[in-house]
């Protein structure tokens, strides 16, 4: 062999390592529990959101985000939304490590693997036995077909579709879409009876939530769950356990939340609850992860009557959070539908309320001190703008211009705000606007006759 020749071999030998070191270099880094603190910048959520394809560990996947939160779905994976974050912040528990138990694409019949991240089934549990179950393991976890419906715009959308279940007869549609200046995802699901006979489900959506989130912990106690209880529950105390394993994680506090904390036992317990929402919050470092849901208060409920169930597991280190949808009879060819929103801001606990703009941790307070009326409240907020303190007078009309406080996601709203006298003033209403001073919802109101005289009386 010649020196010229052994000399070009050597060169086309170092451009292919150098090719291999840059698609490994090129995937998106992996942040998996325990959550050790702040992983990410949360930059500004851009007014388009996208959708791509992207290549999670070696997965066909696909990345949704408008530059302040990020969701990667994986269609091999049972469709699941296996990642989604503020900024670097995960909410999701994912498996560790590269997720193994992988099909070859398009193959059916795989090794099931519990990957993490959110999922549906059909419910009640009585009439679907999940996983490991060989036969609902290609429903749960096997591929589904994907596609981007929408790749940019002012929301981005993917399309999941999984394959007929072998248990049910349920064929499952999945669009899940992320919207631009906002950290709001929407998820619909349609369950499809593709049986030639009548049908009754439910449909029960799943997160799995981080369990462990302080540094170097085992057991936890900052990854927590709030939720309201139904003050008309049928149930003793609002809620039910299975058994009496780890009922000390659950905690009624005064205000008739309920609050959940990850402590290591294995546990579960189901609600009532009609309000519509749920929130995660990692208390060690102050994020929020909410879910509004649809509530049927004359539907009927496959798990006695529960519409939320909230499950401790210790392998793996998770708070299961499942939504339930009331149980309804499907003709053939007949779809069951529901849908959530999600949507994450920077605020501790505990949650006492959630709009569809924020999550309130103190009430908005009108208090009247040395001749001033201050607002004060702590909140996070799911899209940057402006809160608008608006003053009204009894018949709804706004007084004068509001009073605007710039507020955004990355940072919880602490009021503490002095408000302008207005002799006819009846009500403050609070509103978030978004930059270019569109309402976009109202965070709360205050009757000011009302609360600032028993202010004034308790010498508040």
């Amino acid at each position: 062999m010649s020196r010229f020749t052994a000399t070009l071999l050597l060169l086309i030998a170092l451009i292919l390592l150098a090719g291999c070191g840059g698609v490994e270099q090129a995937r998106a880094r992996r942040e998996v529990p325990g959550v050790s603190g702040d992983v990410g910048s949360i930059d500004t959520a851009g007014e388009q959101a996208t959708a791509e394809d992207f290549d999670y560990h070696g997965w066909k996947a696909f990345r949704l985000t408008n530059g302040m939160v990020t969701l990667v779905v994986v269609p091999d994976m049972g469709g699941r939304i296996i990642e989604y974050k503020l900024g670097g912040h995960p909410f999701l528990w994912a498996e560790p490590g590269e997720p193994p138990g992988k099909a070859a694409p398009g193959e059916a019949s795989i090794e099931w693997r519990d990957f993490g991240g959110y999922r549906a089934w059909p419910a009640p549990q009585a009439k679907w036995t999940p996983p490991p179950d060989s036969a609902a393991a290609a429903f749960d976890a096997g591929p589904w077909t994907g596609k981007i419906t929408v790749p940019q715009g002012r929301s981005a959308e993917v399309e999941l579709t999984s394959p007929k279940d072998q248990t049910s007869g349920l064929q499952a549609k999945r669009t899940i879409q992320l919207f631009g200046g906002s950290s709001r995802v929407h998820i619909t699901e349609q369950f499809t009876n593709q049986t030639s006979k009548p049908t009754e489900w439910a449909i029960r959506q799943i997160s799995q939530l981080v369990g462990v989130v302080e540094p170097g912990a085992v057991s936890g106690g900052k990854a927590r769950v709030y939720l309201p209880l139904n003050p008309d529950s049928k149930l003793p105390d609002g809620y039910r356990l299975e058994g009496t394993g780890g009922a000390g994680q659950f905690k009624v506090l005064s205000d008739g939340i309920l609050q959940i904390a990850y402590q290591g036992e294995e546990a579960a317990g189901f609600t009532d609850t009609q309000a519509g929402w749920v929130a995660a919050v990692d208390e060690a470092h102050g994020y929020a992860f909410v879910q509004r849901f649809g509530v049927s208060p004359l539907g009927t409920y496959p798990e006695n009557g529960a519409t939320v169930g909230v499950r401790v597991t210790v392998k793996p280190a998770c708070l299961e959070l499942s939504l339930f949808s009331p149980l309804r009879t499907l003709q053939p060819e007949q779809s069951l539908e529901v849908s959530t929103d999600w949507y994450a801001a920077r605020v501790a606990g505990p949650i006492v309320s959630c709009s569809d703009v924020a999550a309130v941790r103190e009430p908005l307070k009108l208090t009247r001190k040395d001749g001033k009326l201050r607002l004060t409240g702590v909140l996070g907020v799911y899209a940057p703008g402006s809160l608008a303190l608006n003053l009204q007078d009894g018949s709804g009309t706004t007084i004068g211009q509001p009073t605007l406080v710039k507020v955004s996601p990355a940072e919880e709203v602490k009021l503490d705000q002095v408000i302008p006298e207005e002799p006819t003033a009846r009500k403050l209403l609070v509103e978030l606007q978004n930059s270019r001073g569109t309402p976009l919802g109202e965070v709360g109101t205050v009757d000011m006759g009302v609360t600032v005289a028993r202010a004034e009386a308790s010498g508040d």
